[in-house]
């Protein structure tokens, strides 16, 4: 698997190098973590984007990033030429010593088939099977905290330490998860067929620790303990915000005080404002915006009524309150 790795790896840099100068080639600065091209000269990445291949069928983009070392950080194929990259097939990425850090496999955006993640030191770190796209790989990607737009669902190969020792085969064994540089732990506990088992253990950077009970890959409980000394327990890693008695609670407030403008009734000018709020992590609301509107005097109405509202509960992250936002809708009709 080594050598074809590196054959691979010497075959796309060939590639760059006979296409680099086409004038069909886009050359893109990045920084790390944002799609949204930046200058020269702030960038920490940069991508070449090549066209099809005309001597192929496929109809795929190739993609070839650097960092500014002039090490290779990726090679791919995308079925977009965009700053949003649709992968498909192969995605190889590297550290920025040169070092191999992943070989994944894509499908129309979404990865699939087995993955393979190295330690810097280019030892295998993980060997992992997906069932399911996933949209991360920490938190989420090991607890299978659901994003809105993702399900994960995989299995532990296999995992070793930096030295090479097996810590987990076939599903059995204890996890370690680390932080993105594969330095320090964040996150371990016990595997047995493929499950979360028993207790595990993490912590939220420098500020929180937490202490999970699973069973049969299920939650049962959690506990959190912050640095200021603050405990909170839970039954979900993620809680949402909501109104303290329910949506449809909410949706009887919202009727009960709006009181429509007359120049709305006579003109019959009727609908749904949506407007984005703050919630505070003490369950009050802030920085009221409509997204959405209608009339001026609907849209002040429809801020006047929210602005009222009762308290929230909080979006809740390993129990910990925290200040987020959300939309809401407000149904501009006459109820009265």
């Amino acid at each position: 698997m080594y050598r074809c790795l590196i054959i691979i790896s010497i075959f796309f840099f060939a590639l760059n190098l006979i296409y680099a100068k086409n004038t069909d080639t886009l050359k893109v600065y990045f920084k790390n973590n944002q799609v949204k091209p930046v200058a020269k000269d702030s960038a920490d990445f940069y991508r070449f984007i090549l066209p099809p291949d005309t001597n192929t069928d496929k109809d795929q983009y190739r993609i070839f990033e650097y960092y500014n070392n002039g090490k290779a950080k990726m090679f791919a194929n995308s079925l977009t030429n965009t700053n949003d990259l649709v992968f498909d097939g192969n995605c190889i990425t590297f550290y920025k010593n040169g070092s191999r850090r992943s070989v994944e496999q894509y499908k129309n955006g979404q990865q699939i088939g087995s993955a393979t993640y190295y330690y810097p030191n280019n030892k295998v770190f993980e060997v992992v099977e997906v069932k399911e796209p996933f949209y991360y790989r920490d938190y989420a990607y090991y607890l299978q905290i659901q994003h809105p737009n993702y399900n994960y669902d995989f299995k532990i190969i296999e995992l070793r330490d930096t030295l090479g020792n097996i810590l987990v085969k076939n599903g059995n064994g204890h996890v370690l998860v680390f932080d993105d540089d594969l330095k320090n732990i964040v996150l371990e506990g016990d595997y047995k067929n493929y499950k979360k088992i028993g207790e595990w253990k993490g912590n939220i950077g420098d500020t929180a620790n937490f202490i999970l009970e699973f069973r049969n890959d299920r939650l049962k409980s959690g506990t959190t303990l912050t640095k200021s000394g603050n405990k909170y327990t839970f039954k979900n890693i993620i809680e949402p915000p909501e109104f303290s008695d329910g949506s449809e609670a909410f949706e009887i407030f919202l009727k009960r005080n709006i009181q429509l403008p007359e120049t709305a009734i006579k003109r019959k000018i009727y609908g749904v404002v949506r407007i984005n709020i703050t919630i505070e992590t003490n369950g009050t609301i802030s920085h009221l915006i409509v997204e959405s509107g209608l009339t001026k005097s609907i849209n002040e109405e429809a801020l006047r009524v929210v602005s009222l509202s009762p308290l929230w509960v909080p979006l809740k992250f390993f129990g910990i309150p925290l200040k987020s936002q959300k939309n809401v809708f407000v149904r501009m009709y006459r109820y009265n």
